[in-house]
């Protein structure tokens, strides 16, 4: 893995990269944080099934557009996938590379503060996704300027990640099933950072403070425009649901679960510098909730077949009209 791409925008903390640009986005911006995103984004396409859930002919997708594309594996797979099709992956940072795999020649990416004006044309692309961004809850902007991108008939993908929850692998959305008390106390933590201004409690289903936009996103896209007006038609939506830890039998689940897992650690790492840092914990506080979140994910904490930990993420697709 190369070092990133690009070092003028960043500043170093506890010994990780983040962005120097005043952001929302708390988790570094480094080759280890882009490492994680491409590790997520595997076992999210192999439980998913694809990278898309629309149905995408060819023929009609020119262009391609990859909102905060992190560590760039979705953009390059989807120019693999659509070589006629022009791809483009915008984020504040550049994904940090392997040199040994160069990109294909039609994806690139570009930096782009995604809270101000796309530096896009109107109806420039036909398939826009945004994926995993809870830093931004508040999608009024960010919404209205993928609508003024996608071309008509184009097409939206929406994907975020539910809190935390435990004991089920049945689709659905974390509904009130018992959920890992150090992992409760993490999100607790979480939402204590500035970004999470949005209320909903997946866990109990009522109003209160949650960093998850994943509930809101059905109803995000459905009523974009306004009565009479909708920017969008055949809304759609599917929860895809990754297993955390080692508790799956299932050699496949397993092994989705074992590299969900590190994942899981690897976002806890990345909260170490923002959370000492506006003294929501101190360090030897946060290590050792480190240190039982761990317990909970790898062994368990909840008697013999410890907790089924499992994220749910929420993929909402749509058409433009």
């Amino acid at each position: 893995m190369s070092p990133p791409s690009v070092t003028n925008n960043t500043k170093e903390s506890l010994g990780r990269q983040y962005a120097e640009l005043k952001t929302n986005y708390n988790l570094p911006n480094d080759a280890k944080e882009h490492q994680r995103l491409n590790s997520q984004h595997e076992v999210l396409k192999l439980q998913a099934g694809g990278n898309f859930m629309a149905p995408l002919d060819p023929k009609d997708v020119h262009d391609i557009l990859d909102i905060c594309s992190g560590g760039g594996q979705w953009a390059i797979e989807m120019a693999q996938s659509f070589p006629r099709a022009s791809v483009v992956g915008i984020d504040i940072s550049l994904p940090s590379l392997d040199p040994s795999s160069p990109k294909p020649p039609n994806c690139k990416f570009q930096q782009c503060d995604v809270t101000k004006p796309l530096p896009f044309p109107d109806a420039s692309f036909d398939f826009v996704q945004m994926r995993t961004v809870p830093s931004i809850p508040d999608r009024t902007h960010v919404m209205s300027e993928i609508t003024r991108i996608l071309r008509p008939g184009g097409i939206i993908q929406l994907v975020e990640p539910y809190e935390s929850f435990s004991n089920t692998l049945t689709a659905g959305g974390p509904k009130p099933y018992k959920r890992s008390p150090k992992l409760i106390q993490f999100d607790e933590y979480l939402s204590r950072l500035p970004h999470v201004s949005h209320s909903y409690d997946p866990a109990t289903e009522t109003k209160g403070k949650s960093w998850s936009i994943a509930p809101e996103l059905f109803d995000l896209v459905s009523s974009h425009g306004g009565e009479g007006n909708k920017s969008y038609t055949n809304v759609q939506r599917k929860d895809v649901v990754l297993p955390v830890g080692t508790w799956p039998s299932d050699p496949v689940q397993k092994q989705i679960a074992e590299t969900m897992a590190s994942v899981q650690m690897g976002v806890i790492d990345g909260f170490r510098a923002p959370f000492i840092k506006r003294g929501i914990l101190t360090l030897g506080q946060f290590d050792l909730l480190r240190e039982e979140v761990r317990e909970e994910v790898y062994k368990g904490g909840n008697g013999e077949r410890g907790w089924e930990i499992c994220f749910s993420f929420n993929w909402v697709w749509a058409e433009r009209t």
